[in-house]
């Protein structure tokens, strides 16, 4: 198999919840994603001024982590995706609350800042 150093939007979107992510067409044909909030969080979002932007953060790496774990389920050792590892979480329970990081790893090519990449594991 080839290496495999990026998801679709396809392979993402079926691992978060049902229509909380609609992917439409604008009138010059390019491709537009519109995000539900309250869908995703399952929880009122009453308007673009809520704090939330950690919340979609993490369920948008959540689910390319998950979505990078099944198309990996038939690579070989290193033809993987490894933008998207497991989270890490630890440290003392404050007010309800542990830490969690996540990472996303990419390559840039130098010459061009558009054409981004995962990294192969």
């Amino acid at each position: 198999m080839a290496q495999l150093t990026d998801l679709t939007p396809a392979q993402v979107l079926a691992q978060l919840p049902a229509n909380s992510f609609f992917v439409g067409e604008d009138p010059v044909g390019n491709i537009g994603v519109m995000v539900s909030l309250s869908l995703l969080f399952g929880d009122t979002v009453p308007n673009l001024n809520q704090l939330c932007m950690v919340k979609l953060m993490t369920r948008l790496r959540e689910a390319c982590s998950t979505a990078q774990a099944i198309a990996n389920e038939n690579q070989l050792e290193g033809e993987k995706l490894n933008a998207f590892p497991p989270a890490t979480s630890g440290g003392a329970v404050v007010d309800g609350y542990v830490t969690q990081s996540g990472v996303i790893n990419s390559r840039i090519r130098v010459a061009s800042a558009t054409e981004i990449v995962g990294t192969v594991s």
